[in-house]
């Protein structure tokens, strides 16, 4: 089922939207972030303690800041308040002037008539103002924009079980198999939620049921003072019952670490593979030499 994202959204748009996939039990997830619903904030200076304040950036990331007018022997200091447990103590902010000569939170003097934007951060801060410290004459015209910046649209996925799934483990019989020359169908034991079933070399999920196979392992142990290696193929057959010939859909390739009698070492991988009801699977080994032993495991749940 593909995600609908609304074609359009209003200023301040916060846009969730949760789709579950019912052939692969993903849930995606969709964000979109609107732009700031505020207006920007005008005003002007025309004392040497004239101020301009932005008294509400509750959800802006960025504040750009733009001068302009006719004006002289103006000194400007950029602040902000954070406003936690009555807090009234403003503290100056640096911003970066977009014209990109240099960061300042306080101007110097700044040239007759000039108009320059500085691009400051606002995350956690309350309130924002530009506030004069020297004045000769003119008016200075401010413009305060918040803004919350644009993105593309977060999606996330999130792999979630089916209700009243089983939780399914099939592993080798005994503890250790030995390894054979000639491949063939290990014989393994079925676990639903906790209970055994019937050994078998073949195996399929419970009728009217799908199982979502999840992972595979296997472990190889030498019998003697010779490395051994091992192949285990994850076999399926949609039609009949699973042979030595049948369909690989998994692999693991394996050798003992060492030429010394114990040596052992295991591999795993995650898989993602649906299993239909009335299919049938199982596992083959072939190692190099017909000695030591190996184990088999397979995991995942019915639904």
């Amino acid at each position: 089922m593909p995600l609908r994202i609304p074609a359009r959204s209003v200023a301040g748009d916060q846009i969730m939207e949760s789709v579950t996939n019912a052939n692969t039990r993903e849930e995606q997830v969709v964000r979109i972030g609107g732009s700031y619903p505020a207006s920007a904030t005008t005003g002007t200076i025309t004392t040497s303690t004239g101020t301009v304040t932005e008294t509400d950036l509750t959800e802006a990331g960025t504040v750009m800041v733009m001068v302009y007018g006719t004006h002289a022997g103006i000194n400007l200091t950029f602040e902000g308040l954070i406003s936690a447990g009555g807090n009234t103590i403003w503290v100056p902010i640096a911003g970066t002037r977009v014209d990109g000569s240099r960061l300042e939170y306080t101007t110097g003097v700044l040239p007759a008539n000039s108009a320059i934007a500085w691009r400051f951060p606002a995350a956690r801060i309350n309130q924002f103002r530009v506030r004069a410290t020297a004045y000769t004459s003119g008016t200075m015209n401010v413009i305060i924009d918040p803004a919350i910046p644009w993105g593309e649209p977060v999606v996330t996925s999130v792999l979630s079980k089916p209700a009243n799934n089983v939780d399914v483990e099939i592993g080798t019989a005994v503890a250790g198999v030995t390894g054979v020359t000639t491949e063939a169908l290990l014989t393994m034991v079925p676990t639903r939620d906790g209970v055994a079933g019937g050994t078998s070399t073949t195996h399929t999920p419970t009728a009217g049921k799908t199982f979502k196979l999840q992972g595979f392992s296997i472990a190889v142990q030498n019998g003697a003072a010779t490395q051994n290696g091992l192949r285990a193929y994850l076999r399926m057959n949609p039609s009949g019952t699973v042979t030595a010939a049948s369909p690989i859909i998994g692999f693991l390739g394996i050798s003992a670490p060492n030429a010394v009698s114990g040596g052992m070492t295991g591999i795993a991988i995650a898989m993602d593979r649906d299993i239909k009801s009335g299919w049938s699977f199982g596992i083959t080994q072939i190692a190099a030499i017909a000695s030591g032993s190996m184990h088999a495991h397979i995991w995942g749940y019915e639904y």
